[in-house]
């Protein structure tokens, strides 16, 4: 799914009440968001983007962390990968970054040196970072109230 030429259009002509936007769950690549980064290149309004959960990879961070005008970035459950993590480090504007390890970063961290048979593993680590993920929601739900 790509975004839509609608908010494209508002963040172009740096519409003054865009100032959060959440695409979280779009399926969003790295390919859809160097658009979103070219339509963001003289928008001064857009400070809180909310891109969890799609498919953004090393790519697409490296080019959200070189926006300036941005203060809170939503990234959680994209394989962001460690380009990702340091360009957003070395990002001085964002004072809110929530990034995460990605799935499959997770598991590898979690499997490296491991004599366990592989299918009990990973169905056990799955089952661990599927209750991890409800139990963060959940805390994000109750901090919200």
């Amino acid at each position: 799914m790509s975004i839509s030429e609608a908010i494209l259009k508002r963040l172009t002509e740096n519409d003054p009440t865009l100032t959060c936007l959440n695409l979280s769950n779009q399926g969003l690549n790295d390919d859809d968001i160097l658009i979103l980064c070219e339509a963001l290149q003289n928008n001064t309004h857009l400070i809180s983007l909310k891109l969890r959960y799609n498919r953004i990879g090393s790519v697409g961070v490296i080019a959200l962390a070189e926006n300036p005008t941005l203060k809170s970035l939503y990234l959680v459950g994209n394989d962001i990968g460690d380009a990702g993590r340091n360009a957003l480090s070395a990002n001085t504007t964002l004072t809110n970054s929530e990034h995460g390890l990605g799935a499959s970063e997770n598991l590898q961290k979690y499997t490296d040196n491991i004599n366990f048979p592989d299918i009990v593993f990973a169905a056990v680590i799955m089952k661990i970072y599927l209750y991890a993920g409800r139990i963060w929601k959940a805390l994000l739900r109750i901090c919200k109230n």
